[in-house]
């Protein structure tokens, strides 16, 4: 029973692990831009598929234009669009991943907990906290 219960917890700590490692879904870091004031620009002609088809693709890129520095998250297979955003909009989306991070982890943490409750709890028996019957 034990055994079995320590393989479940050993599983919940591996997944936490590549939880932190998964790369984040199109749409969920597409949402994540937007909230952070990045701008969505649909390649709608030739030209614009051709510069978007040009850039590397789902991943944040820092590029210096006429108006300043920008970051361009491109997305041609999925959205056929661009994300573009200023240094403050990158400095918000890395504040969002950063809670959203920490609120995995506090997912994660909190279904080892309850592992580790029932595996203690199990082993205790009636002398567990709780089990006094007072």
């Amino acid at each position: 029973m034990i055994d079995r219960k320590l393989a479940a917890f050993a599983g919940l700590a591996a997944f936490a692990g590549l939880a932190g490692c998964a790369s984040v879904g199109a749409p969920e870091k597409e949402g994540q831009l937007s909230a952070a004031g990045f701008v969505r620009l649909q390649a709608d002609t030739p030209a614009r598929v051709a510069k978007l088809q040009a850039l590397p693709q789902n991943t944040i890129v820092f590029a210096q234009r006429k108006n300043g520095p920008v970051y361009i998250y491109a997305d041609a297979a999925g959205c056929n669009c661009a994300f573009v955003g200023s240094p403050a909009a990158y400095q918000q989306y890395q504040e969002i991943r950063s809670a959203n991070n920490i609120a995995q982890m506090q997912e994660v943490t909190a279904q080892l907990n309850v592992a580790a409750a029932e595996d203690w709890g199990g082993a205790w028996g009636p002398l567990a906290p709780g089990w006094y019957g007072y």
